[in-house]
Protein backbone atom coordinates (compact mmCIF):
# COMPACT_ATOMS: atom_id res chain seq x y z
CA UNK A 1 0.00 0.00 0.00
CA UNK A 2 0.96 3.64 -0.42
CA UNK A 3 -0.28 7.46 0.58
CA UNK A 4 -4.56 7.06 -0.16
CA UNK A 5 -4.88 10.31 -1.72
CA UNK A 6 -8.64 10.53 -1.91
CA UNK A 7 -8.31 13.19 -4.40
CA UNK A 8 -11.48 15.41 -2.27
CA UNK A 9 -11.27 18.45 -0.81
CA UNK A 10 -9.66 18.82 2.76
CA UNK A 11 -10.52 21.48 4.98
CA UNK A 12 -8.70 23.11 7.63
CA UNK A 13 -10.33 25.72 9.97
CA UNK A 14 -10.99 25.96 13.71
CA UNK A 15 -14.14 25.41 15.88
CA UNK A 16 -15.35 27.17 18.33
CA UNK A 17 -18.46 27.32 20.53
CA UNK A 18 -18.64 28.77 24.03
CA UNK A 19 -21.69 26.42 24.18
CA UNK A 20 -22.62 23.03 23.41
CA UNK A 21 -25.16 23.51 20.76
CA UNK A 22 -22.56 26.74 19.41
CA UNK A 23 -19.68 24.21 19.68
CA UNK A 24 -21.83 21.57 17.51
CA UNK A 25 -23.08 23.67 14.75
CA UNK A 26 -19.13 25.03 14.38
CA UNK A 27 -17.91 21.11 14.02
CA UNK A 28 -20.69 20.40 11.80
CA UNK A 29 -20.50 23.09 9.61
CA UNK A 30 -16.65 22.14 9.16
CA UNK A 31 -17.49 18.71 7.97
CA UNK A 32 -20.04 19.51 5.62
CA UNK A 33 -17.81 21.96 3.99
CA UNK A 34 -15.55 18.96 3.53
CA UNK A 35 -17.98 17.13 2.36
CA UNK A 36 -19.75 15.18 4.95
CA UNK A 37 -24.07 15.62 5.26
CA UNK A 38 -25.82 16.97 7.86
CA UNK A 39 -28.49 15.39 9.73
CA UNK A 40 -30.42 16.94 12.51
CA UNK A 41 -31.20 15.43 15.39
CA UNK A 42 -33.48 16.38 18.70
CA UNK A 43 -29.75 16.35 20.61
CA UNK A 44 -27.77 17.97 17.77
CA UNK A 45 -26.24 16.95 14.61
CA UNK A 46 -25.46 13.11 12.82
CA UNK A 47 -22.86 13.35 10.20
CA UNK A 48 -22.19 11.01 7.19
CA UNK A 49 -18.91 10.57 5.77
CA UNK A 50 -18.57 8.85 2.64
CA UNK A 51 -15.35 7.45 1.46
CA UNK A 52 -14.26 7.65 -2.42
CA UNK A 53 -14.71 4.14 -2.43
CA UNK A 54 -18.52 4.16 -1.32
CA UNK A 55 -17.76 3.08 2.69
CA UNK A 56 -20.14 5.39 5.11
CA UNK A 57 -20.07 6.02 8.68
CA UNK A 58 -21.80 8.79 10.95
CA UNK A 59 -20.37 10.84 13.81
CA UNK A 60 -23.37 11.58 16.53
CA UNK A 61 -22.85 15.33 18.19
CA UNK A 62 -24.83 15.35 20.65
CA UNK A 63 -26.31 17.37 23.33
CA UNK A 64 -26.61 15.54 26.32
CA UNK A 65 -26.99 18.41 28.89
CA UNK A 66 -25.87 17.78 32.63
CA UNK A 67 -24.96 14.24 31.78
CA UNK A 68 -22.12 15.56 30.31
CA UNK A 69 -20.79 17.68 32.98
CA UNK A 70 -18.10 16.91 34.87
CA UNK A 71 -15.84 18.86 37.37
CA UNK A 72 -13.81 19.81 34.03
CA UNK A 73 -16.95 21.19 32.52
CA UNK A 74 -19.45 21.29 29.72
CA UNK A 75 -18.73 18.86 26.88
CA UNK A 76 -20.34 17.63 23.50
CA UNK A 77 -21.04 14.17 23.51
CA UNK A 78 -19.28 11.80 20.33
CA UNK A 79 -20.14 8.50 19.16
CA UNK A 80 -19.37 7.00 15.56
CA UNK A 81 -21.67 4.46 14.30
CA UNK A 82 -22.59 2.36 11.04
CA UNK A 83 -24.59 4.19 8.63
CA UNK A 84 -27.43 2.17 9.22
CA UNK A 85 -27.23 2.62 13.04
CA UNK A 86 -26.90 -0.67 13.60
CA UNK A 87 -23.48 -0.41 15.31
CA UNK A 88 -21.74 2.67 17.38
CA UNK A 89 -19.02 3.06 20.02
CA UNK A 90 -19.55 3.85 23.68
CA UNK A 91 -19.79 7.66 24.32
CA UNK A 92 -16.78 10.00 24.05
CA UNK A 93 -16.18 13.61 24.74
CA UNK A 94 -14.97 16.99 23.82
CA UNK A 95 -15.06 19.80 26.13
CA UNK A 96 -17.52 23.43 25.03
CA UNK A 97 -15.74 26.53 25.43
CA UNK A 98 -12.52 25.94 23.83
CA UNK A 99 -11.29 26.23 20.20
CA UNK A 100 -10.49 23.25 18.13
CA UNK A 101 -8.42 23.18 14.97
CA UNK A 102 -9.94 20.84 12.36
CA UNK A 103 -8.85 19.40 9.18
CA UNK A 104 -11.36 17.31 7.71
CA UNK A 105 -11.89 15.12 4.18
CA UNK A 106 -14.64 13.86 2.57
CA UNK A 107 -14.08 10.42 5.02
CA UNK A 108 -12.55 11.60 8.22
CA UNK A 109 -12.03 13.88 10.99
CA UNK A 110 -9.07 15.36 13.01
CA UNK A 111 -10.04 17.52 15.72
CA UNK A 112 -7.66 19.11 18.63
CA UNK A 113 -6.95 21.77 21.00
CA UNK A 114 -4.49 24.04 19.77
CA UNK A 115 -0.52 23.61 20.69
CA UNK A 116 -1.79 21.31 23.19
CA UNK A 117 -1.46 17.73 23.98
CA UNK A 118 -3.58 16.59 26.90
CA UNK A 119 -0.68 14.35 28.51
CA UNK A 120 0.33 18.10 29.70
CA UNK A 121 -2.88 20.09 30.04
CA UNK A 122 -3.54 21.07 33.62
CA UNK A 123 -6.94 19.53 33.42
CA UNK A 124 -6.01 16.00 32.95
CA UNK A 125 -6.98 13.95 30.36
CA UNK A 126 -10.05 14.51 29.64
CA UNK A 127 -11.86 15.82 26.65
CA UNK A 128 -9.36 17.57 24.18
CA UNK A 129 -9.04 15.13 20.73
CA UNK A 130 -10.96 13.14 18.50
CA UNK A 131 -10.40 11.55 15.36
CA UNK A 132 -12.58 9.17 13.29
CA UNK A 133 -13.30 7.95 9.70
CA UNK A 134 -13.59 5.22 7.26
CA UNK A 135 -10.10 3.52 5.86
CA UNK A 136 -8.48 3.15 2.74
CA UNK A 137 -9.40 -0.57 1.45
CA UNK A 138 -7.24 -2.32 -1.19
CA UNK A 139 -8.90 -3.61 -4.06
CA UNK A 140 -7.10 -7.04 -3.42
CA UNK A 141 -5.45 -7.86 -0.38
CA UNK A 142 -1.79 -9.06 0.11
CA UNK A 143 0.69 -9.75 1.97
CA UNK A 144 -0.89 -9.76 6.30
CA UNK A 145 -3.78 -7.55 4.94
CA UNK A 146 -6.69 -8.90 5.37
CA UNK A 147 -8.85 -6.18 4.24
CA UNK A 148 -10.57 -5.49 0.63
CA UNK A 149 -13.00 -3.65 -1.04
CA UNK A 150 -15.63 -5.87 -2.32
CA UNK A 151 -19.48 -6.29 -1.61
CA UNK A 152 -18.44 -8.83 1.75
CA UNK A 153 -17.58 -5.71 3.86
CA UNK A 154 -20.37 -4.52 4.81
CA UNK A 155 -18.93 -1.90 7.39
CA UNK A 156 -15.58 -0.27 8.32
CA UNK A 157 -14.83 3.04 10.70
CA UNK A 158 -12.95 3.86 13.48
CA UNK A 159 -12.41 6.32 15.98
CA UNK A 160 -9.67 7.48 18.58
CA UNK A 161 -10.09 10.06 21.41
CA UNK A 162 -8.49 11.71 24.28
CA UNK A 163 -5.95 9.82 26.13
CA UNK A 164 -2.75 9.14 26.66
CA UNK A 165 -2.25 7.15 23.59
CA UNK A 166 -3.77 8.64 20.96
CA UNK A 167 -2.72 9.92 17.36
CA UNK A 168 -2.73 13.39 18.85
CA UNK A 169 -0.29 12.63 21.50
CA UNK A 170 2.14 9.92 20.95
CA UNK A 171 3.81 6.81 19.55
CA UNK A 172 1.82 4.51 22.59
CA UNK A 173 -1.84 2.99 21.56
CA UNK A 174 -4.69 1.56 24.18
CA UNK A 175 -7.54 0.16 23.26
CA UNK A 176 -9.78 2.53 25.37
CA UNK A 177 -9.57 4.87 23.39
CA UNK A 178 -10.13 3.21 20.25
CA UNK A 179 -13.30 1.97 18.92
CA UNK A 180 -14.08 0.84 15.49
CA UNK A 181 -16.40 -1.92 14.00
CA UNK A 182 -15.03 -3.86 10.85
CA UNK A 183 -17.76 -6.44 9.26
CA UNK A 184 -17.04 -8.97 6.64
CA UNK A 185 -17.81 -11.89 5.23
CA UNK A 186 -21.06 -12.01 8.11
CA UNK A 187 -18.42 -11.72 10.61
CA UNK A 188 -18.20 -8.21 12.67
CA UNK A 189 -15.14 -7.15 14.98
CA UNK A 190 -14.87 -4.36 17.06
CA UNK A 191 -11.78 -2.83 18.72
CA UNK A 192 -9.27 -0.72 16.32
CA UNK A 193 -5.95 0.42 16.26
CA UNK A 194 -3.69 2.40 14.82
CA UNK A 195 -1.16 -0.12 13.71
CA UNK A 196 2.05 2.49 13.24
CA UNK A 197 1.18 3.23 16.83
CA UNK A 198 0.54 -0.09 17.76
CA UNK A 199 4.34 -1.27 16.46
CA UNK A 200 6.04 1.94 17.73
CA UNK A 201 4.44 1.21 21.04
CA UNK A 202 6.11 -2.35 20.73
CA UNK A 203 9.42 -1.09 20.01
CA UNK A 204 9.25 0.70 22.83
CA UNK A 205 8.02 -2.00 25.12
CA UNK A 206 11.07 -4.15 24.04
CA UNK A 207 14.18 -1.32 25.86
CA UNK A 208 15.69 -2.00 28.46
CA UNK A 209 14.65 1.73 29.98
CA UNK A 210 11.22 2.43 29.12
CA UNK A 211 11.85 5.93 29.50
CA UNK A 212 14.75 6.25 26.85
CA UNK A 213 14.12 7.94 23.82
CA UNK A 214 12.84 5.31 20.79
CA UNK A 215 15.16 4.69 18.09
CA UNK A 216 14.97 5.94 15.32
CA UNK A 217 14.59 3.92 12.05
CA UNK A 218 15.75 5.40 9.30
CA UNK A 219 17.79 4.91 6.29
CA UNK A 220 21.43 4.81 6.19
CA UNK A 221 21.74 8.71 5.37
CA UNK A 222 19.36 9.71 7.52
CA UNK A 223 16.68 10.14 5.57
CA UNK A 224 13.19 9.29 6.99
CA UNK A 225 11.25 6.69 5.86
CA UNK A 226 7.50 7.10 4.90
CA UNK A 227 5.43 4.85 6.55
CA UNK A 228 1.40 3.95 6.10
CA UNK A 229 -0.53 5.18 8.90
CA UNK A 230 -2.41 1.32 9.20
CA UNK A 231 -5.15 0.33 10.94
CA UNK A 232 -6.29 -2.91 12.33
CA UNK A 233 -9.23 -3.88 13.57
CA UNK A 234 -8.95 -7.32 16.41
CA UNK A 235 -8.95 -7.51 20.26
CA UNK A 236 -6.04 -7.79 22.70
CA UNK A 237 -4.66 -11.31 23.32
CA UNK A 238 -3.17 -14.02 20.96
CA UNK A 239 -6.73 -15.64 20.41
CA UNK A 240 -7.44 -12.46 18.19
CA UNK A 241 -4.98 -10.11 17.59
CA UNK A 242 -5.20 -7.05 15.44
CA UNK A 243 -5.07 -7.53 11.38
CA UNK A 244 -4.16 -5.09 9.04
CA UNK A 245 -7.46 -3.87 7.27
CA UNK A 246 -6.54 -0.57 5.41
CA UNK A 247 -5.30 2.61 5.98
CA UNK A 248 -6.14 6.27 6.90
CA UNK A 249 -6.80 8.58 4.16
CA UNK A 250 -4.67 11.50 2.93
CA UNK A 251 -1.84 10.71 5.48
CA UNK A 252 1.51 9.37 5.72
CA UNK A 253 3.80 8.51 9.12
CA UNK A 254 7.29 9.73 8.65
CA UNK A 255 10.04 8.21 10.76
CA UNK A 256 10.99 11.52 12.17
CA UNK A 257 10.47 13.81 14.68
CA UNK A 258 8.47 16.61 13.85
CA UNK A 259 7.12 19.96 15.81
CA UNK A 260 3.35 20.20 15.85
CA UNK A 261 1.92 21.79 12.76
CA UNK A 262 5.45 21.25 10.98
CA UNK A 263 4.78 21.26 7.55
CA UNK A 264 6.86 19.17 4.78
CA UNK A 265 6.24 18.85 0.86
CA UNK A 266 6.27 15.34 -0.54
CA UNK A 267 6.82 15.55 -4.91
CA UNK A 268 4.38 12.75 -5.99
CA UNK A 269 3.31 11.57 -9.53
CA UNK A 270 -0.65 11.18 -10.10
CA UNK A 271 -0.62 7.45 -10.97
CA UNK A 272 -3.93 8.28 -13.00
CA UNK A 273 -2.82 11.13 -15.16
CA UNK A 274 1.09 10.94 -14.92
CA UNK A 275 0.93 14.47 -13.64
CA UNK A 276 3.79 15.66 -11.01
CA UNK A 277 2.37 16.98 -8.33
CA UNK A 278 3.55 18.58 -4.07
CA UNK A 279 1.62 17.22 -1.33
CA UNK A 280 1.54 19.47 1.71
CA UNK A 281 1.60 17.57 5.05
CA UNK A 282 1.17 19.12 8.63
CA UNK A 283 2.28 16.96 11.81
CA UNK A 284 -1.16 16.21 13.83
CA UNK A 285 1.07 14.59 16.84
CA UNK A 286 2.38 15.96 19.97
CA UNK A 287 5.74 14.39 19.55
CA UNK A 288 8.20 16.48 22.07
CA UNK A 289 6.35 15.59 25.60
CA UNK A 290 8.76 17.76 28.00
CA UNK A 291 9.20 15.92 31.26
CA UNK A 292 6.43 13.63 30.57
CA UNK A 293 6.28 10.49 28.50
CA UNK A 294 9.35 10.35 26.44
CA UNK A 295 9.56 11.86 23.00
CA UNK A 296 7.65 10.42 19.96
CA UNK A 297 11.07 10.08 17.60
CA UNK A 298 9.90 6.94 15.48
CA UNK A 299 7.05 8.54 13.83
CA UNK A 300 4.29 11.27 13.73
CA UNK A 301 0.77 11.16 11.52
CA UNK A 302 1.31 13.99 9.17
CA UNK A 303 -1.91 14.95 7.30
CA UNK A 304 -2.70 16.27 4.11
CA UNK A 305 -3.64 20.48 3.74
CA UNK A 306 -6.16 21.94 1.43
CA UNK A 307 -4.71 21.97 -2.44
CA UNK A 308 -3.27 17.87 -1.85
CA UNK A 309 -4.09 15.69 -4.75
CA UNK A 310 -3.17 12.84 -6.36
CA UNK A 311 -4.09 9.30 -7.34
CA UNK A 312 -4.46 6.50 -4.20
CA UNK A 313 -0.54 5.81 -4.07
CA UNK A 314 2.49 7.71 -4.87
CA UNK A 315 5.49 6.29 -7.10
CA UNK A 316 7.84 5.02 -4.38
CA UNK A 317 9.07 6.44 -0.62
Amino acid sequence: MSIAYSKQPIVRATASGATRAALIDSLAGILTSAGWTAETIATGKRMMCTSPQGLQAKLWLQDLGEAMVSIYGPAVSLRMSCADLSHSTATHKLMAGRDYDVIAGRCQAFVAMPDVSSQVASDGYWGHHFACGVPWLPETPTGDCTGRLSTDVGAAWWLSSSGLHSFRNGYQHEYSNWAGYWSTDGLAVRGAVSLSAHLQARVKSLMNDPYSTPPQVVYGNGDPMYLDPLIAWGTPGESGPPKIRGQIWDAVWPSLPLDLGETFQLDEVDETTGQPFQATFENWTYSHEAGRIPPTWLGCLCLALPGTGGSEGNYAY
